[in-house]
């Protein structure tokens, strides 16, 4: 994958991703694999080797997602009609309940320009909830729990990513970019980014070597 078409930053990546699966992208920052989701996008030029994605619609939340000006709900929605029970499910697996019952206006309080009513970590979860909600097939997620606080974060890793959260319990596919280990054992495979490369591990491989592998 080329970030702007002149040079290369990833090479040498064979990656095969299964159904109703999670994948975790594992390295440091700067390692490439925002790279490698926005190349699976069509975002970034490939200049040699093919990608092929059979799993319908995709959805990717990034680290900064887009809030336009509107209701909190209307933002968690997309453009996906409102299911209120989905809704609901959506709301309290990506740890938003607390935070609307907080806001003057609930889920219909505005979200102001560019999201500036709302903190860092709600705009984070609301396009976390927004890629949830839209019943995409194939999900690609860059980081989106690194803001939050612990309890948060294990709170929506195991509502939403886990094998039992929300997400495997739809036959969803989810490919999570992360650079912490804390999550390595929920994973159906571990793809490790260094160097400008990456490769299949297993948690052991990278547990064993956690002190050469800056994350």
């Amino acid at each position: 994958g080329k970030d702007d078409g002149s040079y290369n930053v990833l090479s040498g990546i064979s990656l095969n991703v299964a159904r109703s699966s999670l994948t975790l992208l594992i390295g440091p920052v700067g390692s490439g694999k925002s790279v490698f989701l926005k190349t699976l996008l069509g975002e970034t030029a490939v200049s040699s080797g093919t990608i092929q994605i059979n799993m319908g619609s995709v959805a990717y939340c990034g680290q900064s997602p887009w809030i336009p000006r509107g209701p909190v709900r209307d933002v968690s929605l997309g453009e996906s009609p409102f299911e209120e029970l989905w809704y609901d499910t959506v709301v309290k697996a990506c740890a938003l309940d607390y935070d609307f019952a907080r806001l003057p206006e609930n889920d219909l309080s505005p979200t102001g320009s560019s999201g500036s009513s709302l903190s860092g970590g709600q705009i984070r979860r609301l396009g976390l909830a927004r890629a949830v909600y839209s019943k995409a097939q194939l999900l690609l997620c860059d980081d989106v729990l690194s803001a939050l606080d612990k309890t948060t974060s294990a709170h929506i890793f195991k509502e939403v990513f886990s094998s039992t959260g929300v997400l495997r319990k739809q036959g969803r596919t989810t490919i999570l970019a992360t650079h912490s280990i804390e999550w390595l054992d929920h994973a159906d495979q571990i793809f490790l980014f260094q160097a400008g490369s990456a490769k299949l591990c297993d948690r052991s491989e990278i547990t064993a070597h956690i002190e050469k592998i800056i994350l």
